[in-house]
């Protein structure tokens, strides 16, 4: 999303050729970029880490504000949603039911609720930086338990 013309353009030539197409998004960029990409987007891939702002800072370095209204913006467009939530254990497993609440009054039917992986631990050394203390995921049994609460809200939880 932070390359909006480059990705209208290969978008639009998908679309040409019928191809489905699908951007996934941290939702981290200017509304402008959106609005030039959503009309060669059949679904938006949307991550959602935490519901809280200062939290949402604290883990990533930037508040949640950009993201949650570009989300809001997407949904009144008319745009196809899926919003994708990492779950990490002790960090985002406790907004959930807030996130759950909040996909629900935006009208959104499905999420991917799926356990934090550690694949980017290996980029930090890559480039000579000390890795992070690795975030824990859930289990299977929490996983399905955290899909559950969206399910009890009419949305599809895979």
């Amino acid at each position: 999303m932070l390359q909006p013309e480059f990705l209208r353009e290969a978008l639009g030539l998908l679309k040409e050729k019928r191809y489905h197409t699908a951007v996934e998004t941290s939702g981290m960029a200017p509304w402008e970029n959106f609005q030039q990409v959503i009309g060669f987007t059949d679904l938006f891939l949307y991550d959602y880490k935490l519901f809280d702002s200062k939290r949402h800072k604290e883990y990533t370095g930037k508040g949640n504000e950009m993201i949650r209204t570009n989300l809001r913006r997407l949904k009144q467009a008319g745009a196809e949603i899926r919003i994708r939530i990492p779950v990490i254990k002790d960090v985002n497993d406790r907004e959930l039911e807030l996130i759950a609440q909040d996909i629900e009054a935006l009208g959104i039917k499905c999420v991917e609720v799926f356990p934090y992986h550690k694949i980017g631990i290996s980029k930090y050394c890559q480039i000579g930086y000390e890795p992070p203390e690795p975030f824990k995921a859930p289990g299977r049994e929490e996983l399905e338990k955290y899909r559950e609460l969206f399910r009890e809200k009419g949305i599809q939880a895979l």
